[in-house]
């Protein structure tokens, strides 16, 4: 575990475990289950929030990772690493995963035509389609989809750099004597323009339903994915003192930007789309940096506790949107406020269970996250040994009790 960056591990973690309360959110439109609009407010700001920030995010995080594995592997290494951890995962997800989340959702459809769940169940495996097997949507996976392309360009692009450098006639270094900062402005001011052409063309759309590449989304995404690649070779690392300083304030002041979206600013006279476009972009960024210097404070410590969150977050996104599906089923109709926040909790106990019993020792965690650490933490034996430290003088007491 030395030398592991932290900070890192907690953003795979957030960008990852946030796709739960999104997702949960996604499925209930116009959030009916709230009555009073104090709440729906409420609900629709952590909703556009969480929404503004996490694909971002991740995508630039992917983006610096895959330079980081370039850097450490070279380009075969490199090729054979992604295939294993992102192609053969996509994969594989998308026929087991994939499939079961559709069937999930053809239940769905007839559960609102007033069936019953045995009913809807049984409608569901009498009409499924066996052609749907090959035709199914990339659904929450689409991300890997898309970052799949992302490095295949990436490659084609790092193979260029190494024979133009190899080349007599040309020295090829185009990051040298660059400011970071600079790039770091630039892509700050550029974000506005690559927002407006997505939000003027693919907004609305839904990538998680088709294999067919939506242009702006792939361009909007590739823009942060190749941002969080150029910050390694610059070697920026994003270590600016003022993120780690004031990364808290950046928070606060996202969160009160982005509750602007539901309030209209009258008083400018600009339409409603740069008005839009100029509050995403603000709350994105202070979002961003804010994750970023978070994540970065904790980055010299060493806690096998965001290990083994960090190692669970990619198996926990792939499997908690079926789960979400089935409790979507079991209980269709609107909940309460508690329960919708225990339905989160169970959605994500129910996957660390499955990941630490099914998948952590198995062949399926040593392809999502590589071999683990023997000194990582094991979190339900801990629990089990606190409990039986706990327990066990008062079963011998009860033991004597009985015996005399």
């Amino acid at each position: 575990m030395k030398g592991r960056n932290y900070s890192l591990d907690f953003l795979r973690t957030a960008m990852m475990f946030l796709g739960i309360p999104f997702h949960a959110l996604l499925l209930q439109p116009k959030i009916s289950y709230i009555s009073d609009l104090w709440n729906m407010r409420v609900f629709e700001f952590l909703f556009e929030a969480i929404h503004t920030v996490r694909m971002p995010l991740f995508f630039c995080l992917s983006g610096y990772l895959s330079a980081l594995l370039f850097a450490k592997y070279g380009v075969r290494n490199f090729v054979i690493n992604r295939i294993e951890r992102i192609f053969i995962p996509f994969i594989f997800s998308l026929f087991t995963i994939g499939v079961f989340c559709h069937f999930l959702t053809v239940i769905m459809t007839y559960q609102q035509q007033n069936h019953s769940i045995t009913e809807s169940v049984r409608l569901a495996f009498l009409n499924f389609d066996l052609s749907a097997f090959f035709l199914i949507p990339p659904t929450h996976l689409w991300f890997l989809y898309y970052l799949i392309f992302y490095l295949a360009i990436l490659v084609l692009i790092r193979v260029l750099f190494i024979f133009l450098s190899k080349t007599k006639a040309v020295r090829f270094s185009p990051f040298k004597s660059v400011n970071p900062k600079f790039v770091i402005f630039f892509f700050i001011l550029l974000s506005f323009i690559a927002t407006y052409y997505l939000f003027s063309n693919d907004w609305g759309k839904a990538p998680h339903l088709t294999f067919e590449i939506l242009p702006y989304y792939f361009v909007y995404y590739f823009y942060f994915f190749a941002f969080g690649c150029i910050n390694f070779y610059l070697k920026s690392n994003f270590e600016l003192t003022f993120i780690k300083k004031y990364s808290s304030l950046f928070l606060i002041i996202a969160a009160f930007i982005t509750f602007l979206k539901f309030y209209p600013i009258t008083n400018l006279n600009v339409s409603f789309w740069v008005k839009l476009i100029f509050i995403h972009n603000i709350a994105l960024w202070l979002f961003f940096f804010g994750l970023l210097g978070t994540g970065q404070k904790i980055s010299n410590r060493e806690s096998k506790l965001v290990r083994y969150f960090s190692d669970s977050s990619y198996w926990v996104y792939l499997v908690h949107v079926p789960i979400l599906l089935t409790m979507k089923i079991v209980f269709p109709d609107g909940v309460s406020l508690i329960s919708f926040l225990t339905l989160l909790l169970v959605v994500l106990l129910i996957s660390l269970f499955s990941y630490h019993f099914l998948v952590r020792n198995t062949i399926i965690g040593a392809i999502l996250n590589g071999k683990r650490q023997e000194n990582s933490i094991n979190i339900f034996y801990n629990i089990k040994i606190h409990l039986t430290k706990q327990t066990k003088p008062v079963l011998l007491r009860l033991k004597n009790i009985l015996s005399y």
